[in-house]
């Protein structure tokens, strides 16, 4: 757990976000789990979690002259 000192911490949220997919993954090819319609939706929620996680903000114009 000492590399994370060396990680921006944005790399690592995505990485914590993936945890739950990679979970489910090994789990539907290993242990040969059936995903419900549940499951599907959470591991949408997580994938849009990242993309907007990951999405640059763009700044407002500012209104102050």
């Amino acid at each position: 757990m000492k590399s994370i000192r060396h990680v921006d911490g944005s790399l690592a949220g995505v990485f914590c976000g993936l945890l739950p997919i990679t979970a489910a993954l090994y789990g539907i090819v290993f242990l040969d789990e059936r995903p419900t319609i549940a499951h599907e939706i959470a591991l949408a929620c997580v994938v849009a979690g990242i993309v907007l996680a990951s999405m640059k903000a763009k700044t407002a114009p500012s209104m102050i002259s």
